[in-house]
């Protein structure tokens, strides 16, 4: 889990929020799946700190993708950020980005995933997972199901 990617992909979220053409009075619910073919460290960037808080975001990753906590953060402040899911294990979700110029992951993103309402994990080991579900600050109100399919309890690192 711990093998540093090779690439960064660089991604301007405001070109998800432009094809979802959501106006102020509709609400939509949007789900996005990142699927990297090989081993590839996603960065999300909001140059124009657009928002759109009509869209309830679900977030996916499966493959040999790398993301990081606070780079999920660009997307929490964009958008109502309702569901993440990891598939296989390859995906890795971890605290730390393995570049150091991370864009736009800067701060704490505890406050940022306050309504995030679902965690899918299936077959992947997120690193952070321990900080996730004892860090007594780290309180999710609207959280309402952590799904953990195929990830033995032993592999969850300490």
């Amino acid at each position: 889990m711990n093998h540093e990617s090779k690439v960064k992909f660089t991604f301007d979220i405001n070109w998800a929020l432009d094809m979802a053409e959501v106006d102020n009075n509709t609400l939509v619910d949007v789900s996005v799946l990142f699927w990297c073919l090989s081993s590839i460290e996603l960065d999300f960037i909001n140059p124009q700190n657009a928002t759109n808080k009509n869209i309830l975001l679900g977030l996916s990753f499966k493959g040999f993708c790398k993301v990081w906590t606070r780079n999920l953060a660009v997307f929490a402040k964009a958008t109502v950020f309702r569901t993440v899911g990891l598939s296989g294990k390859k995906t890795t979700w971890s605290s730390e980005s393995t570049f150091t110029n991370g864009t736009q992951g800067n701060g704490s993103p505890i406050d940022e995933f306050r309504e995030i309402a679902e965690v899918k994990v299936y077959i992947s080991v997120p690193e952070n997972i321990p900080l996730i579900l004892t860090d007594t600050k780290n309180v999710w109100p609207n959280m309402a199901e952590m799904d953990f399919r195929g990830t033995p309890i032993n592999e969850i690192p300490e």
